[in-house]
């Protein structure tokens, strides 16, 4: 754990075993899930910990394999593990009990749906659909030869299956098959965005981008290839409001709308991630630079944040707004969010460095113009 400055706070360990998932609960409480490897080494499979980082106790251990964890709408603790049992506990962590509720002796993965319910896949990749709060529900596919790679929740309550390279199935709320997409078998799926209205954007290997509506009928979005004849690659930034970021290459970066309308060019050059910040304006970093760039919304560029000496692997807001980022050189930075946040970060390194007079804040533009148009008066 760290601080809000980022000075290291406590360390949660699982003993010897590695800890592969953190989740935190709605009462500040935190769990720690094991790996379930075979090599692994010896340690408590679901341990929980206090806001502060102080160890509760272990909710299940050593010898438990559990393959997903996660807090269900009633505050209650739920877990699957590989044998395909169903794990319940209160939110304080006492054991309500544990029940054999998939229909396969084994269990891979679990695939969270919107609204808390989710898929397991099985044995012969059956696959199985659970209410929020853990109880079996229908078998969607008995038998298949080939599982999904993927499952994707949409906005009217449907789900997608992809499966590669290019067999897509959408199912209704309750269960049953709705439509069948069908590709072009040259295409793969890269990527596959929920957008509103229950449609889905595909990026595909391509280069096409290709929206599906909520019948299962296609639009392909006009991506020509480029004069050598080869193919543009897309880079699909979902934010948080619901708008996309496209990033092409050779073409630049472009906003589109939460419906998959395409918009304005605000970038020249292609991307690599992106946030929305709490102003409306882009928090971007490009490809093969070691720089983020706040852009705004009409593309006018912004502060260019320096410092990081490799490439960037995430970033985001955070409450206070300020910003924090790290990345492949095993830096983490926290930036000021705004120019206030920025004045008042240059304040306090000023001020510790060695406290200006009133004339000299206003020569280096650290106080508002009002504030120096009264000293001048004085």
């Amino acid at each position: 754990l760290y601080t809000a400055e980022l000075e290291q706070d406590l360390t949660l360990r699982n003993d010897a075993r590695e800890i592969t998932d953190l989740v935190e609960l709605s009462n500040g409480h935190l769990l720690t899930r094991g790996t379930f490897y075979k090599n692994r080494k010896s340690g408590p499979a679901l341990r929980m910990w206090s806001a502060a980082g102080e160890a509760i106790g272990d909710l299940a251990g050593s010898d438990a394999e559990l393959s997903y964890v996660a807090q269900t709408p009633s505050g209650r603790i739920l877990a699957f593990d590989v044998s395909g049992q169903v794990w319940l506990w209160r939110a304080d962590g006492q054991l309500e009990g544990k029940q054999k509720g998939a229909k396969t002796e084994k269990l891979f993965r679990v695939f969270p749906l919107a609204g808390g319910r989710y898929v397991t896949l099985g044995d012969k990749n059956l696959l199985q659909l659970w209410s929020a709060e853990g109880t079996p529900d229908r078998v969607l596919v008995e038998e298949a030869p080939r599982g999904p790679q993927q499952i994707i929740s949409l906005s009217d309550g449907r789900f997608l299956t992809l499966s590669m390279p290019s067999a897509l199935q959408i199912w209704e709320e309750d269960g049953e098959l709705g439509p069948a997409i069908a590709l072009e078998r040259a295409n793969s799926v890269v990527t596959a965005v929920p957008l509103t209205n229950g449609k889905i954007l595909l990026n595909l290997s391509g280069g096409t981008i290709v929206i599906v509506n909520s019948d299962g009928s296609l639009r392909e979005m006009p991506f020509p290839t480029g004069p050598d004849g080869r193919y543009h690659h897309h880079k699909i930034i979902k934010l948080s409001d619901g708008r996309l970021l496209v990033s092409t290459s050779e073409k630049g970066t472009y906003v589109w709308s939460a419906d998959g309308e395409p918009g304005p060019r605000i970038l020249d050059e292609t991307i690599s991630g992106a946030r929305l910040l709490s102003d409306g304006t882009f928090l971007v970093w490009p490809i093969n630079q070691y720089d983020l760039q706040i852009v705004g919304e009409d593309g006018a560029r912004g502060p260019v944040l320096r410092g990081h000496t490799w490439d960037l692997l995430k970033a985001f807001q955070l409450a206070d707004g300020r910003i924090l980022s790290w990345a492949k050189d095993s830096t983490i930075r926290v930036w000021p969010g705004s120019v206030d946040q920025a004045v008042a970060w240059a304040d306090d390194v000023i001020e510790r460095l060695q406290p200006l007079t009133l004339a000299e804040r206003c020569q280096h533009y650290l106080e508002s113009p009002s504030t120096c148009d009264e000293a001048d008066k004085k």
